[in-house]
């Protein structure tokens, strides 16, 4: 299939210019609330709304984001894709079809609580002596949004919604492209990795990058993070993330000890102890009697032991093949990592 057949790209507004590039990516969730949000801000027309439904096959999807961007003052874009290239392709599929020198990447299942939100960016742009990563921030609601989404909501609060200072502490963990504005040259320089499949990783992966060759700038400019999914598949899209997490540690083995230590400490638990331990955690994660300090004590060691269960599967097997590439393609992998 021709790069034609995979992709569909129509425009709206080509007369009008733009200031930034608002790149969203969607699949299979409807970005309604998120747009509305972009419509309400001050100076809204002089953004570039551009959507890249990831394959989501959804006729009656493609059709409400016509009529949204259509409805939008300013240009937008909509690029259809056939089949779900991932959460890096879709953002690479943005930065190819974006036309700004500043591209702002935010999540659909997020939404803009001020009308001041794109002013902030322009101002950020006019400070920045040249290319560079400006993160706005993020949070979770105020109100836990179901009682099944507690421990969710939680985490949202301890690690989504960093503190601008702490952010500014560490400014390469806390690059989360839910709401992220950066230049082109640095995208074009740094595209986001496609290896990476599924949810988890990816970003902080590209911050790494990012971050070592390129100033990374954080602001108070947050988005509020609506789409919070159930505790039950919090835990397994940390499972899920387990090969991402491997691929994370084989570009960036010191940081990787650095974000994720507990992973690395009980990998040298035996394994029996681990899966013991992970189903225990498991357990106490899901269990809505005990205080959520407990649950969310408990969903922090469950993800280390879930990393570190990855990170000894990919020892041994690199021992047993003698030192051949393990399976995420990375030959030093047994020996970054230790």
């Amino acid at each position: 299939m021709g790069e034609k057949e995979r992709e569909k790209v129509e425009h709206w507004g080509q007369g009008k210019s733009a200031r930034v590039d608002v790149c969203i990516p969607v699949y299979r969730i409807d970005p309604t609330p998120l747009i509305h949000s972009l419509f309400r801000c001050d100076r809204a027309e002089e953004a570039r709304i551009c959507v890249c439904d990831d394959g989501s096959g959804d006729p009656q999807l493609s059709q409400k984001l016509r009529a949204l961007l259509s409805a939008h003052r300013g240009p937008g874009t909509l690029i259809t894709l056939a089949a779900n290239r991932g959460r890096s392709g879709a953002r690479n599929a943005l930065i190819a079809h974006s036309q700004s020198e500043w591209l702002l990447f935010l999540d659909a299942d997020t939404e803009i609580p001020s009308p001041l939100f794109l002013v902030r960016y322009f101002q950020a742009i006019d400070e920045c002596a040249g290319p560079a990563l400006v993160v706005g921030g993020c949070t979770v609601p105020k109100v836990v949004p179901a009682p099944d989404a507690a421990l969710r909501h939680a985490y949202g609060r301890w690690f989504e919604s960093a503190s601008l200072a702490r952010r500014r502490r560490n400014p390469q963990a806390f690059v989360h492209t839910s709401n992220a504005l950066v230049h082109r040259s640095v995208v074009e320089a740094e595209p986001f990795d496609e290896g990476f499949v599924g949810w988890g990783w990816e970003d902080i992966e590209w911050g790494m990058r990012v971050g070592k060759r390129f100033p990374i700038v954080h602001i108070d400019n947050l988005v509020i993070h609506t789409g919070l999914e159930n505790d039950a598949i919090t835990l397994k899209k940390v499972e899920n993330s387990a090969l991402n997490f491997v691929r994370f540690c084989s570009r960036h083995p010191k940081e990787a000890k650095r974000v994720e230590l507990g992973a690395f400490k009980l990998r040298t638990f035996p394994p029996s102890a681990r899966n013991w331990m992970l189903e225990k955690t498991r357990q106490l994660s899901m269990d809505r009697r005990f205080p959520m300090w407990i649950r969310l004590t408990a969903f922090q060691i469950f993800k280390s032991l879930v990393y570190a269960n990855a990170i000894g599967s990919v020892e041994r097997g690199a021992r047993a093949c003698d030192g051949a590439a393990s399976t995420v393609g990375d030959p030093s992998l047994d020996n970054s990592i230790k």
